[in-house]
C-alpha cells in the first residue's frame, strides 16, 4: 500500500498514557486512607497495559499502572480511581464523560468528607492539546503542517504577531477560570482531603536541549516512505514548533499550579526534573507519534487504514514511574510531618522522614527493573 504523503497523520491524539506495576513496602502512616485520584489521560496511564478492570468506563483507557495504582500499592491506600483519557474539567465537577464506547461517571462524585488524599491532572484537554498537536504536524523539517499546508509551522498560525496569541488568550480565559471552578469544587466536597495536583512533564525540549543541526531540531517523520512498518515514537515537528509547544506546555502548567496553589492545594511540579527526558531525549519519559494498520492498537487517523497508536505524546513506562515516585514522596513526607509535631521532636527529623519516603518511592523503579530482568 502506498500513501501520499500530502495527507497528514494526527488528527486527533487522544490524552494520556499509562504506567508502571509498583511494587514497595507499605507505609505505616498511609495504610488504609481513602484515596480518590482524577483527571485525564496522564492520571489514567493512557497507551499502557493491561487495562484496569475498575476503569469508569470502556473507552478511559485506564492502566493497572497508572501512577494512582502505583501509589496506592506502594502506601496501602483504599484507592477509588476515576480517571479516564480525555477528561476535561467540567468531567470532574458535574459532567458524565461520554468516552464513544462507554459514558463514564462526574469523577467528583467519589469525594466526599471521609476522603483523605486526592490526586489530579487535568487541564491538557480544555486547552484542546491533542487538537493542537494534531494541527502542528509536520511533513518534513522545514513543513509544510497538517493543519495548514500553506503554513511552514503552525506557530504562525496560532501566533500570527507579537501580543496576539490564541493559545494564551484561551489559557486566561477558559482554562484557568475552569482550573479554579474545579479545585474549589474538590475542596468543597473532600474538605478532609490532602489535595496533590500534579502538574504536566515536558513533552517537547527547550532550546537548551534540543538536537541540532540537521535535521533542524529534532524532527523525525511519521511516515517514513508512506508505506508499512511506520517509524516508531516519531516526533514531526519543525524546530520552530517544537519551541513553540514547549513554551505552550509551560504556560498551562503555570496555570495550572496558580489555580492549585490559590486553592491551598499541594502542586508537584514535573516540568524541571523532566527537562532531559522530553520526547527526543535519549532517555524519553513520553512516547512519541507511531502509526498502524492495525485498528485494534489505534485511534483513526484521516489517513485511510491508518491509525495512530494510542499513548502518543504520553508518558511511558518510565515517565509514569516518575510521577508515582514523586507524588509517593510527598505524601509520606506530608504524612509524618503531624507525628513530627506532636513529639516535639528536632526539625533534623523532618529529613528523615523524607528520606525515608524517598527509599519508598525508589522502590518502585528497582521493582520494575527486576520484574523486567526476571523477563
Amino acid at each position: 500500500m502506498r500513501l501520499i504523503p500530502g495527507a497528514v497523520i494526527l488528527v486527533g491524539l487522544a490524552l494520556l498514557a499509562p504506567s508502571t506495576t509498583a511494587a514497595a513496602a507499605t507505609s505505616s502512616t498511609t495504610a488504609g486512607l481513602e484515596y480518590v485520584a482524577l483527571g485525564d489521560s496522564y492520571s489514567a496511564g493512557y497507551g499502557l497495559l493491561p487495562l484496569s478492570p475498575t476503569s469508569p468506563a470502556t473507552g478511559c483507557y485506564q492502566a493497572e499502572v497508572d501512577y494512582p495504582h502505583l501509589v496506592a500499592t506502594a502506601l496501602g491506600l483504599d484507592l477509588d480511581d476515576r480517571s479516564c483519557a480525555g477528561a476535561v474539567t467540567a468531567n470532574i465537577r458535574d459532567t458524565p464523560q461520554v468516552t464513544g464506547s462507554g459514558t463514564a461517571p462526574v469523577q467528583s462524585d467519589a469525594l466526599s468528607a471521609s476522603t483523605d488524599i486526592v490526586t489530579v491532572t487535568i487541564g491538557g484537554n480544555d486547552l484542546g492539546f491533542a487538537s493542537i498537536a494534531g494541527y502542528c504536524v509536520a511533513l518534513t523539517a522545514n513543513g509544510p503542517i497538517a493543519g495548514d499546508p500553506s503554513l511552514d509551522n503552525c506557530k504562525d498560525h496560532y501566533n500570527p504577531s507579537p501580543g496576539v496569541d490564541q493559545l494564551i488568550d484561551l489559557l486566561d480565559s477558559t482554562v484557568a477560570p475552569a482550573l479554579a471552578e474545579t479545585f474549589a469544587l474538590i475542596a468543597a466536597k473532600a474538605p478532609n482531603a490532602t489535595v496533590y495536583v500534579i502538574g504536566y512533564p515536558t513533552i517537547a525540549p527547550d532550546a537548551a536541549n534540543i538536537r541540532q543541526p540537521e535535521p533542524p531540531g529534532c524532527f523525525t517523520t511519521a511516515i517514513g516512505d508512506g508505506n508499512p512498518p511506520f517509524p516508531v515514537n516519531s516526533f514531526p515537528y519543525t524546530q520552530t514548533d517544537t519551541l513553540y509547544l514547549h513554551y505552550i506546555e509551560k504556560e498551562l502548567d503555570a496555570r495550572i499550579q496558580a489555580a492549585a496553589t490559590t486553592q491551598g492545594f499541594t502542586y508537584l511540579p514535573t516540568w524541571a526534573a523532566s527537562a532531559l527526558h522530553s520526547v527526543c531525549a535519549d532517555d524519553p519519559h513520553i512516547f512519541g507519534i507511531t502509526l498502524t494498520t492495525d485498528a485494534q492498537d489505534g485511534e483513526p487517523t484521516p489517513l485511510p487504514g491508518i491509525y495512530l497508536v494510542r499513548g502518543a505524546l504520553h508518558p511511558n513506562t518510565e515517565g509514569v514511574d516518575f510521577f508515582a515516585s514523586t507524588i509517593i514522596a510527598a505524601i509520606e513526607a506530608d504524612r509524618a510531618r503531624p507525628a513530627l509535631a506532636d513529639t516535639g521532636g528536632p526539625d533534623l527529623l523532618l529529613p528523615l522522614g523524607v528520606l525515608a519516603a524517598a527509599l519508598l518511592a525508589a522502590g518502585v523503579a528497582l521493582a520494575r527493573r527486576s520484574r523486567r530482568s526476571e523477563g
